[in-house]
């Protein structure tokens, strides 16, 4: 554990919330950290937090006024700097001419681009606009980075919206430098799409693998989503892969995963998943059957790989009055390019868990995290699967303790069991698959 905290704040990292999976690790955001599976554990410093996940292997979360961003292999603090209200930041040598890593912010609301020093000094605001003529400005996920050798600095990619009238619009991608301070300047602009009904966002990451980051842009057109895949490199937007589904499959935010390096992207309404590999533009549309999802206090469903074999894993906690498989929390997995299913695993009994559920996948094992800390690692190559916790307790208040004398102290959560002494020098995590106060540990044999 690498994060020097007191014997009580080591059991306070909070509820779980979120999980996501990036270059084989997996991430875990908590109430008041976020943490590596199985590695580092850094605190989310104070309460009014704005979390971003960032390419180049960086964290990005704003607390208050201050931005901090964390290396996500080692946890490291990378930057932290002071930064005015903005909906997007990132931070790069956006202005050579200071001398000094700069962070960028975007307003969504406002269009306004904010230039800070990572010092904190404010270097400029830009109109974006009046700068560039379009409508709208769409953002582009982590904004850019050095593809013009004749311009200083890094450069920033925006999407722009040209309204046409009658609910149509064209969307170009723009590339912005700040080589002039008090100049900034498009450099370059391509066409994307024209006469669409909707232009939305885009996503700046290596999504083939190269070790270069590409661009994929959304929009939509006469009931279908639009993406397509585009190299940026010293203003040649090539473009890599272009697919498109119905928008009656976008019922959810899009799930990334990677698969052999490569960005695998998915989505899902109630009956099907969507599942497209991003860089050869092929994809799959997957039914959910019926008899997986009805009656279920939750469900959701990833995609994985394993035995060369694109798999679809639905996870369910299903409910007592169920047809199939009434009260057990189940993983079914199904091969995506025949629909047969290659799993049925009983994960256990939902009657002892919350029905707050978060899934990831890295590759060939699937996570599927409840809010309370159990969590359960499914190896789809075999079918078999483990559980293992997080400690996730709110607060030492919510241990009932046990003082066993000379200073050594236990305590009992809902899944959990702490023992430590008060310098910190020993502390020990161990868990339940079954709630405590259901064998009897309860605040009416609470002692202190």
């Amino acid at each position: 554990m690498d994060w020097d905290w007191t014997y009580a704040t080591q059991a306070e990292y909070g509820y779980i919330n979120w999980a996501f999976g990036y270059k084989g690790q997996v991430y875990i955001e908590t109430d008041y950290t976020i943490q590596q599976l199985g590695g580092w554990v850094r605190e989310i410093p104070g309460y009014d937090v704005y979390q971003f996940i960032a390419t180049q292997d960086e964290y990005y979360f704003i607390s208050g006024n201050t931005l901090y961003v964390y290396d996500l292999e080692t946890g490291d603090t990378l930057y932290e700097a002071t930064v005015g209200s903005a909906d997007l930041y990132a931070v790069g040598n956006y202005y050579a001419g200071d001398g000094l890593m700069d962070v960028i912010g975007l307003d969504m609301g406002t269009n306004y681009l904010y230039v800070w020093a990572i010092t904190g000094s404010d270097v400029a605001s830009i109109d974006l606009l009046t700068l560039t003529g379009a409508d709208d400005i769409k953002p582009i996920y982590y904004f850019g980075g050095d593809y013009y050798s004749k311009y200083a600095g890094d450069e920033i990619l925006l999407c722009l919206q040209y309204n046409l009238g009658g609910g149509k619009y064209n969307a170009s991608l723009a590339v912005l430098s700040l080589e002039n301070i008090t100049a900034p300047a498009i450099v370059d602009e391509y066409q994307i799409a024209s006469n669409v009904d909707t232009v939305g966002e885009g996503l700046l990451m290596d999504i083939n693998g190269d070790g270069v980051n590409e661009v994929w842009i959304y929009y939509e057109n006469e009931s279908m989503i639009w993406i397509d895949i585009y190299n940026v490199t010293e203003g040649v937007f090539d473009k890599i892969s272009e697919f498109s589904a119905s928008t009656s499959y976008y019922g959810t935010t899009p799930i990334i995963v990677w698969i052999n390096d490569k960005m695998i992207m998915s989505f899902l309404n109630s009956t099907h998943m969507y599942i497209a590999n991003l860089t050869s533009g092929d994809y799959w549309e997957v039914a959910i059957p019926e008899n997986y999802t009805e009656n279920t206090n939750f469900w959701f469903a990833v995609p994985g790989y394993a035995n060369d074999t694109l798999m679809m894993t639905v996870f369910a906690d299903k409910k007592l009055t169920a047809t199939n498989d009434s009260g057990l929390l189940k993983a079914y997995v199904v091969n995506v390019t025949s629909g047969e299913e290659i799993w049925n695993i009983t994960l256990g009994e939902g009657f002892y868990f919350t029905e707050n559920w978060v899934l990831t996948t890295i590759g060939g094992t699937v996570y599927v995290f409840n809010d309370e800390g159990p969590y359960f690692a499914i190896d789809l190559a075999t079918g078999s699967f483990t559980l293992d916790y997080i400690p996730v307790a709110s607060s030492l208040g919510s241990y009932y303790l046990y003082n066993l004398g000379n200073g050594y102290y236990v305590g009992f959560a809902r899944h959990q069991v702490l023992s430590f002494n008060k310098d910190a020098s020993v502390i020990n995590f161990g868990c339940s698959e079954y709630p405590l106060g259901m064998m009897g540990i309860t605040e009416d044999t609470h002692q202190r």
